[in-house]
């Protein structure tokens, strides 16, 4: 064995060679809502209403969309390491899974993102896929239409644990 490879086994079995990002804990923070605008009172109503147990981070977030009635469908914690993917049940139609992949110089994480849709009798499919980079602690929202005046919205946040 060259001295090269020699190093790097030793790397590998040390775990010098993993960077502190790969073995760092994150907190993932999954807020879902049915959000719809209810028309008794005027498309042009400002108020908003929301829900209990919508935490006031996300009503802020959800408060930008063009409704003003926003329904908690599930609110969720989990935990999850660089790599690893953290799954999260909406209710019994979607699923959503998150899994950091990096972390860049500037702070965001790259996430891949994916929520599925289980049909009837039928394979899950995917409703929503996508690669992110995300601020720690900032929102993003995914939407899923459901009707004409209302989407189910995904509030996911990532930070540091």
């Amino acid at each position: 064995m060259s001295l090269l490879g020699f190093a790097v086994l030793v790397s590998i079995l040390t775990g010098e060679g993993e960077s502190k990002a790969d073995s760092a804990k994150l907190t993932v923070l999954m807020v879902a809502v049915e959000a719809r605008l209810d028309e008794s009172r005027g498309r042009d109503s400002k108020a908003k209403t929301f829900g209990k147990g919508i935490p006031v981070e996300d009503q802020a977030a959800f408060g930008k969309l063009p409704y003003n009635v926003f329904a908690l469908l599930k609110s969720d914690k989990g935990s999850v390491s660089y790599g690893n993917e953290a799954r999260f049940r909406i209710n019994s139609s979607y699923a959503l899974s998150v899994k950091p992949i990096g972390k860049a110089r500037n702070g965001t994480i790259q996430a891949e993102i994916r929520m599925e849709e289980q049909r009837e009798g039928g394979p899950a499919r995917n409703a929503v896929i996508s690669t992110s980079y995300l601020v720690p602690g900032d929102r993003l929202l995914l939407r899923v239409p459901q009707s004409e005046t209302s989407e189910m919205v995904v509030s996911l946040c990532i930070r540091d644990s």
